[in-house]
Parts: C-alpha cells; sequence; structure tokens
C-alpha cells in the first residue's frame, strides 16, 4: 500500500501547479508579452496578490502546463535596417582607379578598426 502521506504531498504539488496555470493563462490572456522573463514576473506579481505560494519551479512548470495548449510568449520579428547595396559594395565602375580603390579599402578599415574600438 502506498504512503498516504507521500500522495498527499503529491497531490498538494499538483494542486498548487494547477492554481499557478490559471494564473499564467490569466496574465498571458491579460497582455501580450516579448519575453518569457517579463511572463514570469508578471506571474510572480499576480501569485503574490493571489497570496499563492510559488517557486521557480512551479513556474516553469505551470507555464509548460499552459503551453502545451497554446503559446504564450509572442516574439515579435523585428525588422533589420537593410543598408542600400550601394554603401557595402560598390560596384568596379565605381573605382576609376587604383588609388580611389585604396581610398576605398582604408575608409572601410578606419570603419572596422572604430566599430572593434567601441565593442572593447
Amino acid at each position: 500500500m502506498a504512503n498516504p502521506i507521500q500522495n498527499r504531498s503529491r497531490y498538494d504539488a499538483d494542486v498548487r501547479a494547477r492554481r499557478l496555470a490559471v494564473v499564467v493563462r490569466e496574465v498571458a490572456t491579460a497582455e501580450r508579452f516579448e519575453t518569457l522573463a517579463d511572463l514570469v514576473e508578471a506571474v510572480k506579481t499576480r501569485a503574490a496578490r493571489l497570496r499563492l505560494p510559488w517557486t521557480r519551479d512551479a513556474i516553469d512548470h505551470a507555464i509548460a502546463m499552459v503551453e502545451s495548449n497554446r503559446p504564450i510568449v509572442v516574439r515579435a520579428r523585428t525588422a533589420r535596417p537593410r543598408v542600400p547595396a550601394a554603401n557595402v559594395r560598390p560596384s568596379f565602375a565605381a573605382f576609376p582607379s587604383r588609388e580611389a580603390a585604396a581610398a576605398w579599402i582604408a575608409e572601410l578599415k578606419g570603419r572596422v578598426d572604430f566599430a572593434i574600438r567601441v565593442m572593447r
């Protein structure tokens, strides 16, 4: 026969996870989240207002329960600004002489060196 105390603790953990899953579903329906961290913070806040005990593992489990039915975190696709091709790679006709090509390479090297200095 199974230990009733162990069964009770499993039952309590399952009930807590389901309660948090309801909170996750409510919070996710109320607003849209770009990152998982934003969602977790909103769930923590809502659970604290409702005086529900929570742990990070319990919140992760509740999010997994809800995400098994529908996606929660919607990541917006951001379009990166495109640089016109003329600024990136000039055609060979743009360099009438070897000196013009050397000047363009020197300018490009300066930009790369500047970017490396800024990144450090």
